[in-house]
C-alpha cells in the first residue's frame, strides 16, 4: 500500500484550509519583511492537491495566488 504524503502539511497550510470563504485576512510570506500590513485578503479557496490559496484584495481588485508553504503567517481580521 503507497501511503500519499500531504505537502501541504504546514500549521500555516491546516490553518488556511479550515477558514471559511471569505474570511478576512493578512499574510506574511516567508523569508521576507513582508507583511501585508496594510492589504487585507478575502479568502476565495484552498487547494489542497497543490497548496496554492486563492484570495482577492480587499479593495475589490486582484485575486491573488499564494502557495501556503511559502507564508510564515496569518493573521485573522476582525472588521
Amino acid at each position: 500500500m503507497i501511503v500519499k504524503e500531504n505537502i501541504c502539511d504546514s500549521c500555516v497550510c491546516r490553518f488556511l484550509q479550515n477558514l471559511e470563504q471569505g474570511t478576512e485576512i493578512r499574510i506574511a510570506i516567508k523569508n521576507t519583511d513582508d507583511f501585508f500590513e496594510k492589504e487585507n485578503f478575502f479568502l476565495v479557496c484552498f487547494d489542497p492537491k497543490n497548496c496554492c490559496v486563492t484570495a482577492k484584495r480587499d479593495d475589490g481588485g486582484n485575486i491573488v495566488i499564494f502557495d501556503c508553504r511559502a507564508i510564515a503567517g496569518v493573521q485573522v481580521v476582525n472588521s
